[in-house]
């Protein structure tokens, strides 16, 4: 059985931002061809709304960062779409500043844009997420048949009950600040 101690990140006014291809064109089990590259972190008001910088992307067509190609090897042509696409970025604990994609397992953030629905909202008004080993979990969401968990504690050293279930990906639970899979 392993164990992984949870610890809480934080949302920082910025995000990171990504020149962004893709095709809708479908492929296999896929729908669409998508190629980020890392373009630039950009101070912005964590709690605003992030729109997509179309204007900026008409402005960087001619930077030779944009991806020419989708990691399935497909080239890019000229219709398919371009997009500044961007992620919020979180404050780890030691200071270095990542995506919630980048962060490791047992990161606990608050998802503050759930929490205007009072069926997203913990006891303490907050909606949490963890990332397990299965990926991410929100808390104070509701689980597949309807019903909520029960959180009890003081991020991180929370405890939540009954158990996890991502179906097909981790069983586990958390307990006192601790992912504990079964």
């Amino acid at each position: 059985m392993s164990e992984i101690k949870c610890f809480v990140i934080e949302d920082v006014p910025r995000i990171r931002r990504y020149l962004r291809r893709y095709s809708m064109s479908a492929i296999g089990d896929k729908h669409y061809h998508n190629a980020l590259v890392h373009f630039d972190d950009y101070e912005y008001p964590v709690k605003a709304i992030i729109n997509s910088f179309q204007s900026e992307v008409e402005q960087l067509k001619s930077d030779p960062r944009w991806p020419t190609h989708c990691h399935c090897g497909y080239a890019f042509v000229p219709q398919d779409y371009r997009q500044l696409f961007v992620d919020r970025l979180y404050r780890l604990p030691d200071g270095k500043e990542v995506t919630v994609e980048e962060a490791p397992v047992g990161a606990i953030w608050r998802a503050w844009w759930f929490e205007e629905s009072p069926s997203w909202a913990g006891p303490d008004g907050q909606c949490l997420i963890v990332k397990t080993p299965g990926g991410d979990w929100c808390v104070d969401g509701p689980a597949k048949d309807g019903s909520h968990w029960k959180r009890t504690g003081t991020p991180p050293n929370i405890s939540v009950t009954p158990s996890i279930l991502i179906e097909g990906k981790y069983h586990g639970f958390l307990t006192d600040g601790v992912l504990k899979d079964t």
